[in-house]
C-alpha cells in the first residue's frame, strides 16, 4: 500500500482524516469521532497523533530532576532532584511556591498521598521521610524520618488508600511501612539485584517491583509475599506502572524497550518499539489508553496502548528524561530531566486532540548509541566484596546522557552487594 497523500480537515466541527491510499482504483475515507477514546481507537489504521504542545519551562534546581508528582488536584508539582532538595511549583503559573526540604542527600524520588495531605521521599541518605502538608496555605512539617534501607531508597510509592509506604534500594529489598505510625509491615525478598522502582496497583492490593536481575515481580500487599514473576527482559528493569484499570503492567528497560505484561496470564502482551537508550521513566494516562515513556535518548515518547503504536515523540530536553506525569485530568504531561528543568506540555486550549499534517512515526533503531555509561557490566548475584563501589545512578559516569558529569554526589554512594550488605 502506498499513501500517495495525507491530509486532516475539521469539517462541522468534528475531525475528518483525508487520505488516498490507492489499491488498484480504489480511494479509503475515514472519519475520526473527535472524543479522545474514539480517535484513540482509529489509530492503529491512521497513525494518527496525540498532540501535546510544549508550554512553560520551570528552573530553579541546581542538578538533576531526579522526581516529580502532582497533587491530587492538579494543581500543584512536587520535585526532587540531586541538588538535595524538594521543590513545590504552581502547576497553572509555573512559579516556584517553596523549597520544601534541604535533604543531606540527593532526592531520588517522592510521592503525595490521595488526599494531597501527606508527601514521603527516599533519598540517598538511606532514608524515607514524611510530610503533612497543607497545600493551601503552602504549609508543610516533617513527621518522621526512618532509616529505612542499607542503601539509598530509590524509589517510593503511596498505596492508594493512603495507609501504606513502600520503600525500594539497590539492598535487594523492599518495605512496607503503616504511613501514619512509621511501623514496619513487612520485608519483601526475592530479587537476586537492585530493586530499582515500585508501582502500586489502582486498587492497592498488588505491588510491581522492576530490579536489575531483568524481573518485574508482583506482590501480595496484605501478605507481604510474591504473587508472580514476570521474565522477557534482557537488561535491568529500570521503570514501571501500572494501567489504571489493574489489568496491565508496563516496565522499561536498560535496553531500551517498554514491554505491557498481562496480569492475569503473566505473559507479555506487547513489546513497544525501542526508544535509542535507556527507558527511565513510565506512565498512563487517566484513561489508560495512552502510554507515555521518559528516556536517556533526551525524549519522551506517546504510545497507543490498544496496538502499541507510537503516537508521538516529544522533543524540549536537552539530556535525559528522568521522571514524567500525568495532571489528572490527562490534559497536561509534566517531565523532569537530567538537563535541571521541568518542561509541562499541554494539550491545545480547545482540549481536544489535535491532528495534525504528520508523518507516522519512523522505527527506531534497535541498536543502543555508544555511551561508556551503558558498557557498565550488570552486577550478577555474586557481586564484588569492595565497598567502595558506586552505587549505579547515583554517579553522573554511570547515567546515559548526563550533563553533569562533574557533579560531587558521584563518589559517595556505595555499591549494594558489598560483604557488609550480604550480612544484614
Amino acid at each position: 500500500m502506498t499513501i500517495l497523500n495525507r491530509r486532516w480537515r475539521l469539517i462541522s466541527g468534528s475531525v475528518a482524516l483525508c487520505f488516498c491510499c490507492w489499491i488498484g482504483q480504489s480511494s479509503i475515507l475515514a472519519r475520526v469521532s473527535p472524543e479522545p477514546r474514539s480517535f484513540l481507537a482509529q489509530l492503529s489504521t491512521l497513525s494518527g497523533k496525540w498532540r501535546f504542545s510544549p508550554g512553560r519551562t520551570l528552573k530553579g534546581h541546581a542538578s538533576w530532576v531526579n522526581t516529580i508528582a502532582i497533587s491530587p488536584d492538579g494543581k500543584t508539582l512536587i520535585s526532587g532532584s540531586r541538588d538535595r532538595t524538594i521543590r513545590l511549583w504552581n502547576l497553572d503559573t509555573g512559579e516556584e511556591v517553596t523549597i520544601l526540604f534541604q535533604d543531606s542527600r540527593e532526592v531520588n524520588s517522592v510521592a503525595i498521598s490521595p488526599d494531597g495531605q501527606v508527601l514521603a521521599s527516599g533519598s540517598g541518605d538511606e532514608t524515607i521521610k514524611v510530610w503533612n502538608l497543607n497545600l493551601e496555605n503552602n504549609e508543610s512539617e516533617l513527621r518522621m524520618t526512618r532509616q529505612a534501607h542499607s542503601y539509598s531508597v530509590r524509589d517510593v510509592a503511596i498505596s492508594p488508600d493512603g495507609q501504606t509506604l513502600a520503600s525500594a534500594s539497590p539492598d535487594r529489598t523492599i518495605k512496607l511501612w503503616n504511613l501514619a505510625t512509621g511501623e514496619q509491615n513487612h520485608i519483601l525478598k526475592g530479587h537476586k539485584s537492585y530493586v530499582w522502582a515500585i508501582a502500586f496497583s489502582p486498587d492497592g492490593r498488588n505491588l510491581a517491583s522492576g530490579s536489575y536481575d531483568h524481573t518485574i515481580r508482583i506482590w501480595q500487599v496484605d501478605k507481604g509475599s510474591r504473587k508472580q514473576t514476570l521474565e522477557g527482559h534482557s537488561d535491568p528493569v529500570i521503570s514501571i506502572a501500572f494501567s489504571p484499570d489493574g489489568k496491565k503492567v508496563a516496565s522499561g528497560s536498560t535496553d531500551g524497550t517498554i514491554k505491557l505484561w498481562d496480569l492475569e496470564t503473566g505473559e507479555s502482551i506487547s513489546s513497544l518499539a525501542r526508544h535509542s537508550h535507556w527507558v527511565m521513566s513510565l506512565a498512563f494516562s487517566p484513561d489508560g489508553e495512552i502510554l507515555a515513556s521518559g528516556s536517556a535518548d533526551n525524549t519522551i515518547k506517546l504510545w497507543n496502548v490498544a496496538n502499541g503504536a507510537a503516537i508521538d515523540t516529544l522533543r524540549g530536553h536537552t539530556s535525559q528524561v528522568t521522571s514524567i506525569a500525568f495532571t489528572p485530568n490527562g490534559k497536561t504531561l509534566v517531565s523532569g530531566s537530567a538537563d535541571r528543568t521541568i518542561q509541562i506540555w499541554r494539550l491545545p486550549p480547545d482540549e481536544e486532540p489535535r491532528l495534525e499534517n504528520l508523518e507516522p512515526q519512523a522505527p527506531q533503531s534497535p541498536g543502543i548509541p555508544d555511551n561508556p555509561a551503558t558498557q557498565t557490566p550488570e552486577p550478577e548475584t555474586e557481586e564484588p566484596e569492595s565497598s567502595e563501589a558506586e552505587e549505579p545512578g547515583s554517579s553522573e559516569a554511570e547515567e546515559p546522557g548526563s550533563s553533569e558529569a562533574e557533579e560531587p554526589e558521584s563518589s559517595e554512594a556505595e555499591e549494594p552487594g558489598s560483604s557488609e550488605a550480604e550480612g544484614r
